[in-house]
């Protein structure tokens, strides 16, 4: 099957014949896939007023800080491998819409932690379904075993991919739910 990636790989090797083009035809595809993801969950994301960032957020505090414990806004950059600053104008933009409660750390006041507020719970909630819809609409038509398999090489590729990047002193500033 032909598809856009090797129409640009033909006509890559124009301008650079000796060049491999194995590497390309995976990393390629890897990036369109998630720019088209990303877009899909972009756009979903709209309709509740969060942007994807703001989402992952919200995700991190329920995933990691459960439904009453508090993070620090330094850990949520941390799961989410973004700088602290950026962390915090997207806490901040969060606490400005109620979608996240701030208050002093009752263990060092010299703190901050953020929750989820109610609000934030229900928009989750209903911005989660949008986004698994979209994930389901647009990686449905694959078979479940091709699926299983497909996860399989991408862990297997992302582990070679954060081992590397790691030991070339690479912070990545991405975030995947």
């Amino acid at each position: 099957m032909y598809d856009e990636v090797d129409e640009l790989l033909e006509e890559r090797e124009r301008f650079w014949p000796d060049a491999d083009p194995c590497w390309s035809a995976v990393g390629a595809r890897i990036i369109r896939i998630a720019r088209y993801l990303d877009e899909d969950r972009a756009t979903r994301l709209e309709q509740f007023g969060v942007t994807p960032v703001e989402f992952d957020v919200l995700m991190v505090l329920r995933h990691f800080g459960g439904d009453e414990a508090a993070m620090r806004p330094s850990q949520i950059a941390d799961k989410l491998l973004l700088s602290r600053t950026r962390t915090t104008v997207r806490v901040d933009g969060l606490v400005d819409r109620h979608l996240v409660d701030r208050f002093e750390d009752p263990s060092n006041r010299r703190q901050v932690v953020v929750q989820l507020s109610p609000l934030g719970h229900d928009l989750l909630d209903r911005a989660f379904g949008a986004y698994q819809g979209g994930l389901q609409e647009l990686l449905g038509p694959m078979p479940k075993a091709s699926h299983d398999e497909l996860v399989n090489l991408l862990r297997g590729v992302l582990e070679g991919v954060q081992e590397r990047a790691h030991l070339n002193g690479v912070r990545c500033e991405a975030t995947a739910y």
